[in-house]
C-alpha cells in the first residue's frame, strides 16, 4: 500500500497548484458550453463544442486522479455521462445545465479547499447518484470505470468526504485507463507555478539592471580614456581596446537579456477568453433570479494577456456584468413599454494596440439615473447638495467607484449598480490600468476598463526635469511641443488649447530647483489632455519598471520606477493623477437619434477636451438642460418627438431656464432651406453633419461660446 500524501506535504501542495490552474481552464470550457448548447440545440451540439467540453472533463477527471483528489475524479465521471446522455437524447434542457452547474460549482470549493481554501463538505455520493439518475442510469452513478486491477473493496464510498485530504489509495490502483491523444503535440507544455515565473522575471530584471550597469561603466570608461589621451593615436588604441574588449559580450548579453525577459512574458501570457468564459452562466443565472431576459455578446477572447491583468479582469467582469443585470437590463415589461425588444443585450468587445489592452462592456439597459446617484452621496455624506449641483454627468459616474456607494435603498444578495466597481478601480490602478463609466440616459450604460497587455516592459519618454529624469509612459504621449515662452499656461496642438501643468505639481517633483522649460510634453488619460513641461528630452526606452516598495509612502503622481543605464532612478509619471490638476472640463451636451453619431461624438469631443453629454431626443435634451449645467449645445436637425428646429425654439424661448446657451445645429440633410430655418428658430450656426466635420463643428461651437457666453 502507496502513503496517502499528507495535506502538507510539499509535493502534493504543488501538484494540486497546478492541477488548480489547469482544472480552472477546463471549469471554464464546460461552463460556456453549457450555455451555448441550452440555447442552440441540436446544430450546436454537431458544431464541436460538445466535443471540447467532454475533452474538458476528461482532461479534468484524469488531472484529478493524477493528484489522488477521488471526490473530483467521480463528479467529474458521472457529469461525462450525464453530458453525453443529454447529447444522446438531443439537446440540453434548463435542468440538465442546472445540475451540470452544480456539479461544476461542487467541483470548484472541492478545488479550492484542497489547495489551501476554507474547509468545505460535499456530498459527492448524492451529487454523482443526481448525475447518473438524470442521464437515465448509465452514466457511470458514483463509480468510474475500473481499471483492470481495481477490485470493489479498495475504494471506500464514504457519504461526505473532505475535500482537504486524500483518501488511502492502494498501490495496485491504476487510476483508471486514460486515452492517449490521436494526435502528435506540436510542442511540449509544462505547467508552471506562476510565482516560479515572478521570481524569474525580477531575474530578469536584475540582469538588465546589470547589463545597462555595465553598458553605462564602459562609455565612462571611453570618456575618461578621450579626456587624459594627449594624441589621437593614443587615444584611438586605448579607446578602441575598451570596445573591442566591450562591444561583443555587451551585445551578447543585451540580446541575451531581451529574449529571456521576452520568453517569460510570454510564458505569463493567457488567452482572454478565460475571463469571458464565467460571464454567459452569469448573465443566464442572474436573468432567472431577477426575471430578466438578457443575451450577452463577446469578442476578442484570443486576445493574449499578462497573469497579473487577468486576474484583476476576470473579477472585475463579472462584477460588471451583475451590476448591467440589476440595474441596466430593465425587467421584460418595462423594456416592451420603452418601444425596446423584451430581452436586453450586453456586448463585451476587447481590442488591443500599442501595448494596452481595452475592454468595453455595454448595455442597451435604463443608462445611470444621474438624480438618484446625486441623492444618495448627498445622502451618504460623500458631497454637499451645492457640490451636487455643480457635478458633470462624468463626475457623477465617478461616484460610482467610491468604497461602497450603492444605488439600492437596501443591501441584497445582488449587488446594485456601483457596489463593486472601487474594488475594480482600486484592481486596475494597481496594473497601471483605468475604469470609465459613460451612461446614455434611457440607452444603456458603457463602462471601459483599460490596462496594459504585459506588465514588465513599458517604453518610455525619458526627460529630465531639475536635473533629475521622469518619464512618461509612450502609450499615454501625444506629442512634444517646444516651448516659445517658457512662462505660457497653455499650448496649442493641432488646433486644440492644452494647459500646463500647475507650478506646485511641477514644484513637487523638483522642489527648491530653478526650472527653465524648453519643452513640453502632452499626456492623455480619461479623453482629457495636459502638457508638462520638462528642460531636456533624453529618448524613448524600453525599461522594466517596478512599483514603488512597500515601505515608501504611496505618491499620487508617480506609482512605478525603473532604473537608467547610469543608475539614477527613473520616476514614471501617471497621466490621470496629472490630469487631475486640471479645473472642471466645459460641458457639451450632443442631441442625435442615431446610436452611432452619438458615440463617435462624444468620443470625438472628449478628445477635444469637452464633457460630452448626449440625448436620443430634443424632449431628452429639454429635459437634461433643465437639470444639468452646460457650456454649449450641439444638435442634430430631424430626430423624433422633438427634432432640432423646436428644440431650439424651445431653448431661445427660455423653455429650459437656458435662453442664453450656444446652439449649434447640424444635419445631413440636403434640403436648402434647412440652415436658414435653422438659423431663423435662434441657432448660431448650421453646418453639414458628416465624417470628418467634427472640427468645423468645434470652431462654430467656440464661436459662438465667444458671440455668446454661457452661463
Amino acid at each position: 500500500m502507496s502513503r496517502a500524501f499528507r495535506p502538507d506535504d510539499e509535493l502534493r501542495g504543488e501538484l494540486l497548484s497546478l492541477f488548480a490552474g489547469e482544472a480552472r481552464d477546463e471549469l471554464d470550457t464546460i461552463s460556456s458550453g453549457l450555455v451555448s448548447l441550452e440555447s442552440g440545440g441540436e446544430d450546436a451540439i454537431s458544431s464541436g463544442r460538445f466535443d471540447e467540453m467532454m475533452r474538458a472533463a476528461h482532461s479534468l477527471k484524469g488531472g484529478a486522479r493524477a493528484v489522488e483528489l477521488d471526490p473530483v475524479d467521480r463528479i467529474a465521471h458521472a457529469l461525462e455521462g450525464l453530458m453525453k446522455a443529454a447529447a444522446e437524447g438531443g439537446g440540453f434542457g434548463v435542468d440538465t445545465v442546472d445540475l451540470a452547474y452544480r456539479a461544476l460549482d461542487a467541483i470548484e470549493v472541492i478545488i479550492e479547499a484542497a489547495t489551501g481554501g476554507p474547509p468545505t463538505e460535499v456530498n459527492v455520493t448524492a451529487i454523482c447518484d443526481e448525475l447518473t439518475a438524470a442521464a437515465g442510469g448509465d452514466g457511470g452513478g458514483g463509480a468510474r470505470e475500473q481499471g483492470p486491477t481495481e477490485r470493489p473493496g479498495d475504494r471506500p464510498e464514504p457519504e461526505r468526504t473532505a475535500p482537504g485530504t486524500a483518501p488511502e489509495t492502494k498501490a495496485e490502483d491504476p487510476g483508471g485507463p486514460v486515452d492517449a491523444p490521436t494526435t502528435p503535440l506540436a510542442e511540449t507544455t509544462v505547467r508552471v507555478n506562476v510565482a516560479k515565473l515572478d521570481r524569474l522575471m525580477a531575474s530578469v530584471r536584475e540582469l538588465e539592471t546589470a547589463r545597462v550597469g555595465v553598458e553605462y561603466a564602459t562609455s565612462q570608461l571611453e570618456e575618461v580614456a578621450e579626456r587624459e589621451d594627449i594624441e589621437t593615436r593614443q587615444y584611438d588604441r586605448r579607446s578602441g581596446a575598451i570596445r573591442d574588449a566591450t562591444a561583443g559580450p555587451l551585445t551578447q548579453l543585451e540580446r541575451a537579456a531581451r529574449e529571456v525577459a521576452e520568453e517569460v512574458a510570454e510564458a505569463r501570457t493567457v488567452p482572454l477568453s478565460l475571463a469571458f468564459d464565467p460571464l454567459p452562466r452569469t448573465v443566464r443565472e442572474l436573468g432567472r433570479d431577477l426575471g430578466r431576459k438578457a443575451s450577452i455578446e463577446v469578442s476578442g477572447g484570443e486576445i493574449d494577456v499578462d497573469r497579473s491583468v487577468m486576474e484583476v479582469l476576470r473579477p472585475a467582469l463579472v462584477h460588471v456584468i451583475r451590476n448591467a443585470m440589476d440595474h441596466g437590463i430593465e425587467p421584460p415589461a418595462v423594456r416592451t413599454a420603452a418601444g425596446k425588444s423584451e430581452e436586453g443585450r450586453i456586448t463585451v468587445r476587447a481590442r488591443s494596440g500599442g501595448g494596452r489592452l481595452e475592454v468595453e462592456v455595454t448595455d442597451d439597459g435604463a443608462g445611470l439615473d444621474v438624480e438618484a446617484i446625486k441623492r444618495k452621496a448627498i445622502d451618504a455624506g460623500l458631497i454637499s447638495a451645492a457640490e451636487a449641483d455643480a457635478l458633470s454627468e462624468d463626475e457623477v459616474a465617478a461616484l460610482l467607484t467610491r468604497p461602497g456607494f450603492s444605488t439600492r435603498e437596501s443591501a441584497g444578495e445582488i449587488s446594485g449598480r456601483g457596489v463593486g466597481l472601487d474594488a475594480v478601480q482600486e484592481g486596475l490602478a494597481s496594473i497601471q490600468g483605468s475604469l470609465e463609466i459613460v451612461g446614455i440616459r434611457g440607452s444603456g450604460t458603457m463602462v471601459t476598463m483599460s490596462a496594459p497587455l504585459a506588465i514588465a516592459a513599458t517604453e518610455v519618454l525619458v526627460a529630465r526635469l531639475g536635473g533629475h529624469p521622469v518619464g512618461f509612459p509612450l502609450i499615454e504621449t501625444d506629442q512634444v511641443l517646444e516651448l516659445e515662452d517658457p512662462e505660457a499656461a497653455e499650448v496649442e496642438l493641432s488646433g486644440l488649447i492644452v494647459p500646463l501643468s500647475s507650478r506646485e505639481t511641477i514644484g513637487g517633483l523638483a522642489p527648491d530647483v530653478a526650472i527653465e522649460p524648453r519643452y513640453a510634453v502632452v499626456v492623455r488619460s480619461s479623453g482629457r489632455r495636459i502638457a508638462f513641461p520638462v528642460e531636456e528630452l533624453v529618448g524613448v526606452t524600453r525599461l522594466n519598471t517596478m512599483p514603488l516598495p512597500d515601505l515608501l509612502p504611496p505618491i499620487d503622481l508617480f506609482k512605478s520606477v525603473a532604473i537608467l543605464p547610469d543608475g539614477s532612478v527613473l520616476r514614471v509619471l501617471e497621466p490621470p493623477a496629472l490630469i487631475e490638476d486640471l479645473p472642471p472640463a466645459p460641458r457639451l451636451l450632443v442631441v442625435d437619434d442615431s446610436a452611432a453619431w452619438l458615440e463617435k461624438s462624444r468620443e470625438w469631443f472628449t478628445r477635444a477636451g469637452w464633457d460630452v453629454g448626449t440625448a436620443t431626443n430634443g424632449r431628452d435634451a429639454l429635459s437634461m438642460l433643465s437639470e444639468d449645467s452646460f457650456s454649449a449645445l450641439l444638435t442634430d436637425l430631424e430626430m423624433p418627438d422633438v427634432d432640432g428646429i423646436e428644440l431650439t425654439r424651445t431653448v431661445r424661448a427660455g423653455g429650459a431656464g437656458r435662453a442664453d446657451i450656444p446652439v449649434v445645429v447640424w444635419s445631413a440633410s440636403a434640403d436648402g432651406e434647412a440652415g436658414p430655418t435653422a438659423l431663423g428658430a435662434g441657432a448660431d450656426a448650421f453646418l453639414a453633419k458628416e465624417a470628418g466635420n467634427e472640427a468645423g463643428a468645434l470652431e462654430a461651437i467656440n464661436g459662438a461660446l465667444e458671440q455668446r457666453p454661457a452661463t
